[in-house]
């Protein structure tokens, strides 16, 4: 269901065929969907797979996700099924030793663009599940486009 309602707290952003979710510096809160009236739903119609990229910031920093990494890989692939086809963590930005960026890519069977992303993030926290402290997840961002 896309609709153009959006919240002062986060949204998605269409770009090029990308829905790409957002948040307010100021606020965090739940995501709608914003989708400008002339977009076109004719390469999300032809496809029911969509890749999602999840970018989740660590709390803890990089020598705790050096230790927890493991665990959530073998979470992480536990969750592939029937939604999530495949799923692995893509890559790491690092800024100093505090801090990491995690990079989660997913293909997922879904009807639309916001099933794709509830699926994906179910995922995720799911395999967040045993270290969920550690994530910073209302900083997290998503990004969901056709696969």
């Amino acid at each position: 269901m896309c609709g153009s309602q959006d919240t002062a707290q986060a949204g998605i952003r269409h770009r090029s065929g990308v829905y790409m979710i957002f948040r307010s510096r100021a606020g965090r809160g739940a995501a709608s969907i914003k989708a400008p009236a002339t977009a076109t739903m004719n390469a999300f119609e032809t496809s029911p797979f969509f890749r999602v990229r999840l970018s989740v910031p660590r709390r803890d920093g990089g020598k705790a996700w050096g230790t927890a990494r493991g665990d959530f890989e073998r979470r992480l692939a536990q969750q592939t099924g029937t939604a999530v086809t495949a799923s692995r963590v893509d890559s790491e930005v690092r800024r100093g030793r505090d801090f990491v960026r995690v990079v989660v890519v997913m293909t997922v069977a879904a009807a639309d663009v916001v099933q794709a992303l509830d699926i994906a993030w179910r995922a995720f926290r799911m395999a967040a599940d045993g270290d969920a402290d550690g994530w910073d997840m209302p900083e997290a961002v998503a990004e969901v486009r056709p696969a």
